[in-house]
């Protein structure tokens, strides 16, 4: 994995969050993947499992937030990312 690759992933990330629908979401993950939300949460397991979560966490593909990033590192397969997102305006949540 390069930076570019890294940078390039997170940015069809925040694209399939602000899209209809969840078909990119095959771009983005593997059939298998496991997704979770939080540390200690259970994962969502399988791309139906995911898409699933993915259209019920999301209030519409019109919500309002702002997403920023930057690469930490990467090395090998393994890329590290700081990402911050800021949902509403005024900002009432963010992550």
């Amino acid at each position: 994995m390069e930076r570019e690759q890294l940078d390039q992933w997170i940015d069809l990330y925040e694209r399939a969050w602000r899209s209809e629908g969840t078909s990119l979401l095959a771009e983005l993950f593997s059939s298998t993947a496991r997704y979770k939300t939080a540390p200690y949460e259970k994962p969502f397991e399988g791309l139906p499992a995911i898409a699933e979560m993915w259209e019920s966490e999301r209030e519409s593909p019109d919500e309002v937030f702002e997403m920023t990033h930057g690469i930490v590192a990467v090395e090998g397969l393994t890329g590290v990312a700081e990402v911050e997102v800021f949902y509403g305006d005024p900002v009432a949540q963010e992550y």
